[in-house]
């Protein structure tokens, strides 16, 4: 979490049981509300916690890379196994895209954000997934990498 003066700057949220203590944990900090939240990459370990920010009326911009409304089209078509693997409740997973936080922007392989004084570089790194990317807060001098 990055708090700036437009609000809050989330990189990840967790899984759906996890949104409901994000939600908190960021209320216990701050009282801005969330200007953005960025998905490293398509796995839902990375993005269901974005439901319980929703369901509490955040309405944040949430980007990605463009390929991950195609790989969650596949992934939700594998829950089951998902849902073992990962040892959360099949409940828990998507049923479809639908019932996925979708992002509202999406970039190629490099993407940079100004928001209020800080600077983010979204950058494409592929490793664990093809959608996988780092996230360096210039002016923090922070970057911020996924599994």
């Amino acid at each position: 979490m990055f708090e700036t003066s437009a609000g809050l700057v989330l990189v990840d949220t967790g899984y759906a049981p996890a949104g409901p203590a994000l939600r908190d944990a960021l209320r216990s900090i701050s009282r801005q509300r969330v200007h953005t939240v960025i998905y490293t990459h398509h796995h839902i370990d990375h993005m269901l916690g974005t439901w319980a920010l929703l369901d509490a009326g955040e309405t944040p911009e949430i980007i990605t890379m463009g390929e991950l409304i195609d790989a969650a089209n596949r992934g939700t078509t594998s829950r089951e196994l998902a849902s073992r693997l990962n040892n959360q409740l099949l409940s828990d997973f998507p049923r479809s895209p639908a019932d996925l936080p979708m992002p509202t922007r999406t970039f190629r392989s490099r993407l940079e954000l100004k928001i209020s004084d800080d600077r983010f570089v979204l950058t494409r790194a592929p490793d664990e997934t093809a959608d996988q990317r780092w996230v360096a807060v210039r002016t923090q001098r922070i970057v911020v990498a996924a599994d």
